[in-house]
């Protein structure tokens, strides 16, 4: 569909191997009483779920999950926050409630902290064409965004580096966009946790900060306004992968319900994580 003849959107798509039906701009009234279609497959893409509270949380180790859905990986040789701020109603920029930022304050060249995000599973988007939407600001030329796929356990090698781009430095808040065609699984094997990754990256040896904000990954070639579903149905969704507890709850009844069988920590509160 065009509205002028030179712009073009997917309305209607459908898998020629499949016969699944997707609607790329989404559907604005599916009739009386139906739930309509999830158009961004990022889970809390705008980090207002904060089952593990609102931070800043130190970077310490080979990963540090923060937000639901989120964590800084490779942060081992680094030292920094990742933080979550309340926006300012009304202000330019992004509509929603809250950015996250990823501040390194110290790191080596080895180091390559990044903030990043899996969509389950690597299946769902093989072989197509997405679209990366997202706010960001940096004072920073070290940052660059890619996606990437991850097989899972007996899997393929993974794949990084997927439309890789350096995000020049923005003091304002800047929305940016990127259409990516994502591998497909030709030759390649997948075993249990596969997914799809986002990663926000930054690269060299020298402190950086990074704010982001309503970030979606949808498909077709087209970036359509951040999806900003409701907090009930964002948490339900954050729950497959993550879900803290007061008390102890029998971890086998939960893997029925999550992503994988959840690995228990804590003493009070207590943590069930099914992170893919």
């Amino acid at each position: 569909m065009t509205p002028d003849g030179t712009r073009w959107r997917d309305a209607v798509v459908a898998d020629p191997q499949t016969g699944a039906v997707a609607f790329p701009g989404g559907v604005s009234d599916w009739g009386a009483g139906a739930t309509p279609a999830l158009r961004n497959l990022v889970i809390n893409g705008d980090f207002a779920i904060a089952q593990r509270g609102p931070g800043p949380f130190a970077l310490a180790g080979p990963a540090v999950f923060g937000f639901d859905r989120w964590f800084v990986q490779a942060a081992a040789s680094a030292a920094g926050t990742l933080a979550r701020t309340a926006l300012v109603p009304g202000s330019a920029g992004p509509s929603g409630r809250y950015f996250a930022t990823l501040a390194v304050t110290a790191t080596t060249s080895g180091a390559v902290p990044e903030l990043q995000t899996r969509i389950e599973d690597v299946v769902r988007l093989a072989g197509r064409t997405v679209t990366l939407s997202f706010w960001y600001r940096t004072a920073s030329a070290a940052v660059q965004v890619e996606a990437g796929q991850r097989f899972g356990d007996g899997g393929a090698a993974p794949v990084s580096g997927i439309g890789q781009i350096g995000l020049p430095p923005a003091l304002a808040w800047t929305r940016r966009s990127l259409v990516l065609t994502l591998p497909a699984l030709a030759g390649r094997s997948v075993g249990p946790g596969a997914s799809t990754l986002l990663r926000f990256v930054i690269t060299g040896s020298t402190a950086a900060s990074l704010d982001i904000a309503d970030v979606q990954l949808e498909e077709g070639a087209f970036a359509t306004p951040f999806e900003r579903r409701s907090p009930a149905l964002e948490l339900l969704l954050a729950r497959r992968f993550f879900r803290r507890s007061a008390v102890a709850l029998p971890a086998a009844d939960l893997a029925l319900e999550m992503a994988a069988p959840p690995s228990v920590s804590g003493t009070g509160p207590f943590d069930y994580a099914a992170e893919i």
